[in-house]
């Protein structure tokens, strides 16, 4: 009796290359440039700064912690893992078939929108808004019409005045 082994030379040398390549997918927030819906944002001070106060705090201006990359990954690791778990299949197949940047951008893209629903669900774990904050902003149109006059209301989320911070996390793959 004897056993023959065929493979595809061509898919393991493409899984053989992603291997030893220096791939990364970066997750945060990559530009120092607001985008242009981001109204009313000091030039000189950036998502990147504005960013790195919030997910660290700054005891100087009285702001408490509240990260939204590093919380996510830490609470979403084993999610990430079920989820690579559940598609190995697809995976191994992208990669062995030469289609890894697929794969490497549908790992950024889930790691965004995990960073999303994080600023979504305010937190979890974010210190509430101070009332020196709620009163600092100002009042917006909520879009609805009650008895012919605007409803006027204050945004009460964490990290969220005109979305713009959330707007600025992005990913980028980065092929080795």
């Amino acid at each position: 009796m004897s056993i023959t082994f065929n493979y595809d030379k061509t898919k393991l040398d493409n899984i053989t290359r992603f291997f030893n390549q220096n791939n990364e997918v970066r997750i945060g927030i990559l530009s120092n440039q607001w985008s242009e819906t981001a109204e009313g944002h000091e030039s000189n001070f950036g998502p990147v700064e504005l960013g790195a106060v919030h997910e660290f705090g700054s005891t100087k201006r009285h702001i408490p912690k509240r990260s939204f990359l590093r919380s996510t990954m830490e609470n979403r690791k084993g999610d990430f893992i079920a989820e690579i778990a559940k598609n190995r299949t697809k995976m191994v197949d992208a990669i062995a078939n030469g289609d890894s940047q697929t794969f490497l951008e549908k790992v950024g893209a889930k790691w965004k929108a995990y960073v999303f629903e994080t600023f979504e669900r305010q937190g979890p774990g974010w210190a509430a808004l101070s009332m020196r904050t709620m009163a600092a902003r100002k009042s917006e149109w909520t879009g609805k019409l009650i008895n012919g006059k605007k409803e006027m209301k204050k945004s009460s989320k964490i990290l969220w005045v005109t979305g713009a911070l959330m707007r600025s996390v992005s990913y980028m793959v980065k092929r080795g």
